[in-house]
């Protein structure tokens, strides 16, 4: 069982929330409804213990746990981002890598790109003869 007592969220001068008493008891199915930007997440949240409420309590029997399945839709589209910069880059190869924090490592990777973009305008010349030279000018080819 869940038991939210008095529980209320603000940001300042801003209440997200306040007097938020509800109890969750087994068996049951639960549906948070609200516009957007209510604080139906936020008050998630605070349920899963992830971030503290203003004010009140949050109550789980004990033994019981709360799991929780992350809103990012994303999340299992790409890499996870790199620790030391919370950064995700291109490889030459069209992959997704966690960066690699140096500026030389950077421009070799970046280098590589450009040779590949080359090698792929110069095996495809058939159409668009201006469009190919253009393209090879803009990149020093």
């Amino acid at each position: 069982m869940i038991i939210a007592s008095n529980v209320a969220l603000s940001y300042g001068k801003r209440v997200i929330f306040k007097d938020v008493n509800i109890k969750f008891t087994p068996g049951n199915c639960y549906g948070l409804i609200g516009a957007n930007g209510s604080g139906k997440s936020t008050f998630l949240k605070i349920l899963s213990g992830e971030i503290d409420s203003t004010a009140g309590d949050v109550l789980v029997t004990p033994g019981q746990r709360i799991s929780v399945l992350k809103q990012d839709q994303f999340a299992f589209d790409r890499p996870p981002p790199c620790d030391r910069c919370n950064r995700i880059r291109l490889t030459a190869d069209g992959m997704l890598k966690p960066c690699l924090h140096s500026d030389e490592e950077i421009r070799l990777d970046f280098n590589r790109l450009e040779e590949s973009l080359r090698a792929a305008i110069l095996a495809k010349p058939r159409r668009g003869g201006a469009c190919t030279a253009r393209a090879m000018a803009q990149i020093g080819g």
